[in-house]
């Protein structure tokens, strides 16, 4: 299981992003149901240092939830996820 974050911006004050329902497909891919309140703009980073991050997907939560598939996850001995808070309602 890979280890995950969830960040906010600070000056924001809103609830953050979370992760939850962490999953393994078949196919080797990764991945996990976003949560936060409505109209949230939420960057998915990934890492395999924690010191570099790479910007995998830019979501706005229009329904609170949605579901994130890291369909590159099989190529990755390791790799570490976060949500990163973008914009509030």
């Amino acid at each position: 299981l890979f280890p995950y974050t969830t960040l906010f911006r600070s000056n924001l004050l809103t609830t953050p992003a979370n992760i939850s329902s962490v999953t393994w497909l078949v196919n080797g891919s990764f991945g996990f149901q976003i949560s936060g309140l409505l109209g949230q703009t939420v960057h998915v980073e990934a890492s395999t240092n924690m010191v570099n991050w790479d910007i995998l997907s830019v979501i706005v939560l229009t329904s609170g939830t949605t579901n994130f598939i890291d369909n590159s996850a099989p190529l990755f001995q390791h790799r570490l996820y976060r949500t990163v808070l973008r914009s509030a309602p």
